[in-house]
């Protein structure tokens, strides 16, 4: 695994993560550019960052990032379990992505 740094205070980060924890700088990737910080000119978070933890940035703020625009099928959100099960399929398809994208 590739090691990464905060765009902001140059501690260690994981790519999953949506935050630093050693400065608290919002963090979202974007491919092409890798982990950017969100808001000052590094893009929107995307509108699932809330729900399941969608570390991309979108091109427009409530907009989709890349990766959860191509999914076209939501699970029922009602039913117990399925958002973090969501979650979880979501996270690995990001890694997939950029994994591909490399």
């Amino acid at each position: 695994m590739r090691r990464l740094g905060c765009p902001s205070c140059g501690a260690e980060i994981w790519f999953h993560n949506t935050a630093c924890l050693s400065c608290g700088a919002e963090l979202g990737f974007q491919p092409g550019r890798g982990l950017v910080p969100l808001g000052s000119g590094g893009g929107a978070a995307c509108a699932n960052r809330a729900v399941i933890g969608c570390n991309w940035v979108a091109a427009a703020p409530g907009g989709l990032c890349l990766s959860c625009a191509h999914s076209t099928v939501v699970p029922d959100l009602s039913v117990p379990g399925n958002d973090r099960r969501w979650a979880r399929i979501e996270r690995d398809k990001r890694m997939l992505m950029r994994l591909l994208d490399a």
